[in-house]
């Protein structure tokens, strides 16, 4: 928002427009260095690597201003072109991530409980097959099944420790 402000305040040539913006963002880096706002080193490394790159792109037009060449406008165009292409791809790499890591746990999640899903069906065969083969399908109201042994389907450890 300053710079949007500065540059609306400024009337004087884009060089020194180009100047003050440097100078102010300058400012800000070392603010930021001296007092991080963020505890994640990765969102500190972007906020770094945008603060580099936009000075790098004011550099870039600055000399292109001053020096007036054509072939060193393009190479300055380039220059500011890589610069600012290499702090949104670390953003978009980081962002990235995070949505794999994210998409990984769903998939994780789904599996676990699909699992879950084959081992309660498993245990309900057997269950039913158990009462099956003691003819036990049918309970009167007051009387008490019999105790029952069936073998576990799965370990009590992986259950809960997973």
């Amino acid at each position: 928002m300053v710079m949007f402000t500065l540059n609306s305040i400024l009337v004087v040539s884009e060089i020194a427009k180009c100047w003050a913006f440097l100078i102010a963002v300058q400012i800000y880096y070392e603010i930021l260095v001296y007092r991080p706002p963020y505890r994640e080193q990765v969102l500190f490394n972007a906020e770094k690597y945008c603060v580099h790159s936009y000075r790098i792109v004011l550099m870039a037009i600055i000399l292109k201003h001053i020096n007036g060449s054509e072939g060193l406008g393009i190479a300055c165009d380039i220059v500011a072109f890589i610069a600012a292409c290499c702090a949104r791809a670390y953003i978009l790499f980081n962002v990235a991530k995070l949505h794999l890591d994210k998409v990984k746990q769903i998939i994780k999640d789904f599996k676990e409980a699909v699992q879950t899903k084959k081992l309660l069906q498993r245990t309900l065969k057997t269950l039913q097959g158990y009462h099956f083969e003691r003819d036990e399908r049918v309970f009167s109201q007051y009387r008490r099944r019999n105790g029952m042994i069936v073998e576990r389907l799965y370990q009590y450890r992986d259950i809960f420790i997973g």
